[in-house]
């Protein structure tokens, strides 16, 4: 309150049951990110307004659209890895389609600010979900990038390797605000995936977060972004993260949309084991389990109920 005070902001302030009280402000105001985004003090009084803020993560990351004299770029504030700049350069001269980092004169620059030009007409999602003619295209042109991306070289990769059972067993420790009931199924569940991921597949260079949104679209073509947990693991890692979430997303394109990226990604190239597919669409769907609960949902129960089956129906 005292930090609204000084910059002049307006909080609201609701008093619950139970003697809570809940203080809501915007996000300049974040208690991580507070000191990163009081750089754009004097440059851009409406860089958070509503409508500029494409993605807000509380406490680690906000994306935002900022308006500058040479056109629109992206910026994304939060912990950045300084090589980032230096490893995505080397995806391009690979031949790789990603978004490249730049540097706008007009604007502050710290180690916690990137920025990325504004490309194309939105995302693989937006386009998939405006029932977009291109997308068809697009989603077999994102397959394709994938399979390139995979066919680099392991040591490119940021971070270390990923161990598929040590992510399970960091998943399983999570407080996952589940019925008793819930848990056993859930017990069983991960004791499933665990024998199938022990069973072991080539590592290679993944993007670690891949989904739709993740693709940026410019019919016809296509660039990767946001690879802030690439990693080594088994190419599958990739290929179930889109799946699930395009599960949860329930279009009713759905089902041709991940054809068509699956298909692109074979026809570059990339292998699909379905074994493998299937158990690590399932581990990116037990990793979104709680999300119900964390987005306030009033029927998180059923929900939760929900993505369980779709668990079960998977490793069964």
């Amino acid at each position: 309150m005292a930090r609204a005070a000084r910059q002049g902001h307006h909080l609201e302030v609701v008093e619950l049951p139970g003697r809570h009280t809940l203080v809501a402000g915007p996000i300049s105001l974040d208690m991580k990110l507070h000191d990163t985004l009081h750089a754009f003090n004097g440059y851009n009084a409406r860089a958070l307004e509503p409508g500029a803020v494409l993605n807000y993560n509380p406490h680690r990351r906000v994306v935002f659209r900022i308006e500058t004299a040479a056109g629109p770029v992206v910026c994304k504030a939060g912990p950045t890895n300084p090589a980032e700049t230096a490893f995505l350069a080397e995806l391009t001269a690979r031949g790789v389609p990603v978004l490249q980092r730049m540097s706008p004169p007009d604007m502050p620059h710290t180690s916690t600010l990137r920025y990325y030009p504004w490309f194309g007409q939105g995302d693989l999602h937006q386009a998939a979900g405006r029932r977009d003619h291109t997308a068809a295209g697009s989603a077999h042109s994102a397959g394709a990038a994938l399979a390139l991306l995979h066919a680099q070289p392991a040591h490119l990769a940021p971070k270390r390797r990923s161990d598929p059972l040590d992510k399970l067993r960091s998943l399983s420790k999570r407080k996952l605000h589940l019925t008793p009931t819930n848990q056993t199924r859930l017990g069983r569940v991960q004791a499933a995936l665990a024998r199938r991921l022990s069973e072991g597949d080539r590592a290679v260079l993944v993007h670690g977060d891949f989904s739709a949104d993740q693709v940026l679209v410019d019919s016809p073509g296509v660039l990767l972004a946001d690879f802030d947990r690439c990693t080594v693991a088994p190419p599958a890692m990739d290929l179930g993260s889109f799946v699930a979430v395009d599960l949860l997303q329930a279009r009713t394109s759905s089902r041709e949309l991940r054809s068509d990226f699956l298909t692109g990604y074979e026809e570059a190239g990339g292998h699909v084991n379905e074994e493998s597919l299937l158990a690590w669409t399932a581990v990116h769907l037990l990793d979104r389990l709680n999300e119900p609960f964390r987005s306030c949902s009033p029927f998180w129960q059923d929900e939760t109920e929900e993505r369980l089956e779709m668990l079960a129906a998977l490793v069964s």
